[in-house]
């Protein structure tokens, strides 16, 4: 089984007309109160919809469904691979838990060992986009978000694989015990804070088969400083040169603390380009395709990195089988995970279309 945990919402994509993106942000806010945990006057998704789509200037209202930077890879997975594929959560129960919990099953994903709140339902949260300019989040908790802190409790004889986004004691366990078994465990760090210290991802790194890191929120310069990895200076937020100038000296530093035969993944959210090295063959640089926009699809390579790890890449028995094998996995990654997101919204649907 291939697993991952973490906080999953329910997603929307609304777009505005230009200059309406904090006017917007601030009507849903206000559209929506809360009371016992509960969203007044709500009972589907589709009235979430309607009432998102009568805020003034809103042009477009798409309900994408459960979202989250685990769910996104494990989604990735489940395509490439024929395996189940779990993931653990906090649940509400109501009608956006209810729409949440239909999605997952849409896309052949289990929930294993997830708690499920009895008194209230899951949040959501809405991405108000202007067509090619400004981009604003929000997200809404029907009770205090304190209650939706996932907590992981699943027996590590049971994974497979496993797919992390962040780090703490428990997962850092549990990622020991699917390493030592020879599992693939999949690392993508993102954001580095007082929650999330570099100290606690260096701790996971000799469990780690495979390391994204990405520029987005400074978690590759954050990592880059803590091993003392070239100036300061250079890893501003997605520079045009860093990965070229420095790349290769970090890659090396991370490869020497994780397990013989892994993989890291850097990656530019700006430009969206991504080197992979696996310490053996020649740094394997991949350009974004012409058409990317400025969103980063960091998740989505960490899934089709892990995915096709698992399946092989071009019939290489390893990333360590030549310098053409690394290449390949590395054009096959990035092809991955641009697929199918010319446009927003990238099509997570939360319904099977006939």
């Amino acid at each position: 089984m291939i697993f991952g945990d973490g906080f999953l919402p329910f997603h929307f994509e609304l777009e505005v007309e230009r200059g309406a993106v904090d006017d917007v942000r601030e009507a849903v806010r206000a559209a929506f109160s809360r009371a016992g945990g509960q969203w007044p006057g709500i009972r589907s998704v589709e009235q979430i919809v309607a009432r998102l789509q009568a805020i003034p200037r809103v042009r477009r209202v798409v309900a994408e469904g459960p979202q989250s930077s685990v769910l996104i890879p494990l989604r990735m997975v489940r395509a490439s691979v024929d395996a189940p594929v779990a993931m653990s959560t906090v649940l509400g129960t109501g009608p956006v838990a209810d729409a949440i919990e239909a999605a997952l099953q849409c896309h052949g994903i289990d929930l294993r060992s997830s708690r499920r709140l009895s008194d209230a339902d899951s949040p959501f949260e809405c991405s108000i986009r202007e067509p090619g300019g400004a981009h604003r989040s929000l997200r809404l908790y029907p009770c205090s978000k304190a209650r939706f802190a996932a907590g992981v409790s699943i027996e590590a004889a049971e994974i497979g694989h496993l797919v992390l986004n962040r780090v703490n004691k428990g997962l850092t366990d549990l990622a020991t015990a699917v390493s030592t078994r020879g599992g693939e465990v999949s690392f993508r760090p993102h954001k580095v804070g007082r929650h999330d210290k570099v100290e606690d991802l260096l701790a996971v790194l000799p469990a780690t088969t495979q390391l994204v890191l990405s520029t987005r929120d400074g978690v590759l310069q954050k990592v880059a400083r803590a091993l003392a990895v070239g100036p300061a200076s250079r890893w501003k937020p997605a520079p045009e040169t860093w990965v070229e100038d420095g790349g290769a000296t970090l890659a090396e530093a991370l490869l020497d603390r994780m397990r013989p035969g892994s993989l890291v993944l850097l990656h530019g959210h700006r430009d969206n380009g991504s080197v992979l090295f696996d310490g053996v063959a020649p740094p394997a640089h991949v350009a974004a395709p012409a058409w990317a926009d400025g969103a980063s699809r960091a998740a989505r390579l960490q899934g089709a990195l892990l995915g096709l790890r698992l399946v092989r890449v071009e019939g290489c028995a390893s990333s360590a089988g030549g310098d053409q094998c690394l290449a390949a996995l590395a054009a096959s990654v990035q092809r991955a995970a641009f697929e199918g997101t010319k446009a927003r919204p990238w099509g997570y649907g939360w319904r099977v279309q006939p």
